[in-house]
Formats: structure tokens, sequence, C-alpha cells
């Protein structure tokens, strides 16, 4: 996880309200965004289904205390797919807030918290680790860069 390589045409940080609601369903001790903003880069194409010219959402990340194992000195998988799925979910949400992923784009934010925990499900997760991480401060980005609704089901690629 790195700082993003492309400059965005427009930078927005998530809103307190926003962010917070989303990560309600989170332990305290266990939300580990701090801070998050969706960058565009160029501009959205919503006939396409791709998502504008491309949406990240980018977040900054602490993680002070493991809550299920001693500290290593590093950085372990399992608070990275708690990072991963934090910073999907606030996206997510943020796309469909703003109805900027046209093949749901009659979705709103009630649904999206309505099928937030119980209605979104990862189909594949796997990570690797080049080299040690430090918890304590690193970024991450989240991108989507198409959607398509198949069976009336959205798969976000």
């Amino acid at each position: 996880m790195s700082t993003p390589s492309r400059t965005p045409t427009r930078s927005i940080e998530v809103p307190d309200d926003l962010f917070q609601s989303i990560l309600s369903p989170y332990r305290k001790e266990c939300i580990y965004l701090r801070k998050m903003w969706i960058d565009f880069y160029g501009e959205p194409g919503a006939a396409t289904g791709a998502v504008g010219g491309g949406i990240v959402g980018r977040g900054q990340f602490c993680i002070p205390e493991s809550f299920y194992i001693n500290d290593t000195g590093h950085f372990n998988a399992v608070e990275f797919n708690l990072c991963y799925n934090q910073l999907g979910y606030v996206s997510l949400a943020y796309c469909f807030d703003h109805a900027l992923i046209s093949p749901v784009s009659g979705v709103d934010l009630a649904y999206f918290k309505r099928q937030q925990l119980g209605g979104l499900l990862i189909a594949k997760f796997s990570s690797s680790f080049h080299s040690q991480m430090r918890a304590a401060n690193f970024w991450g980005e989240f991108s989507l860069p198409r959607t398509v609704e198949k069976n009336k089901l959205w798969l976000l690629d």
C-alpha cells in the first residue's frame, strides 16, 4: 500500500458523518481507517458501466494495537482484511450516495446501509506481502475499474 502514482483531476475528503455511519458496525478499537478521500481521474462516463474516468478510495490507516495477537512488530494479514473491508465499505457507500456507479445508480445510501453486513459479499480475497509493513501509519487504495449487472446481482470488479 502506497501513495497513488498518478494525479487525480479532483479529490474529495469523505465527510465525517458518512465515514462514521458506515464504520459504526465495527468495534471502536478495530476501526483502523482514520481519514479517507475519493480521487477522481478524468470525467465520469455513466453509460459505459465503467466507474467514470476512474474513482479510487484512498485511506490513511493506523493500527495502534492488534486486537487478537501480541505485537509482532509488523502488519498482519488479519488486520489487512479489516482495513480492506473498511476502505471498501466507505468507498462504495460514497459512490452509492452520489450515484457514481452506473449499473447501480438507483441504489441509495439507505439501501446500502441495510445491506452492508448481510448483503455484501467478498467472493474472492487474497493478499501477499513482499516486505514487512509498519502498522502505525500507512495508506491504502480501493479502486473499482468496472461494474456489471448479472441476474439482478451487481458484480464489482
